[in-house]
């Protein structure tokens, strides 16, 4: 009897043993599934990413040329106002290009590490290139009632 029950444990563990061991297979399985899957979710998550930045540069860069533009206007209307006149906005003119070159640095190198820190630097960038923008649009108002 002792040793049937014996037999029925022994029995009894390695059928638990083997379900186990079969067990684990199937979770390691299962775990490098996973893995593969999440791999390419944050490969396809980081081509978004870096279309998504392209697309941003080369949108900023259009406006920081069209920004440019727009000072060489000014500096060039400038030359033609009185002495007082010029003297009076060549500076705002110049902290104004040097504003759109500080951004266009910015721009080029900015090196994204996390999504969280890519949207801050976006919607910091963002508003620094409208108050420029308002910038530039207010000392082409101011140059055009001097007038």
């Amino acid at each position: 009897m002792k040793m049937a029950f014996l037999g029925c444990i022994t029995t009894a563990t390695l059928i638990s043993c083997n379900e186990s061991t079969e067990k684990k297979a199937e979770n390691v399985e299962e775990a490098k599934v996973n893995l593969v899957e999440a791999s390419i979710v944050l490969q396809e998550a980081r081509l978004d990413s870096a279309k998504e930045y392209a697309k941003f540069k080369d949108e900023t860069e259009l406006k920081l040329n069209e920004n440019n533009r727009q000072i060489a206007e000014l500096k060039e209307k400038l030359k033609k106002d009185k002495k007082e006149t010029r003297e009076k906005y060549e500076k705002e003119v110049d902290e104004l290009d040097q504003k759109n070159e500080s951004l266009k640095l910015q721009v080029k190198e900015y090196k994204a590490d996390t999504t969280s820190k890519w949207e801050s630097f976006k919607k910091s960038f963002n508003e620094e290139m409208d108050e420029l923008g308002k910038s530039i649009s207010g000392m082409a108002e101011k140059n055009m009632k001097k007038k």
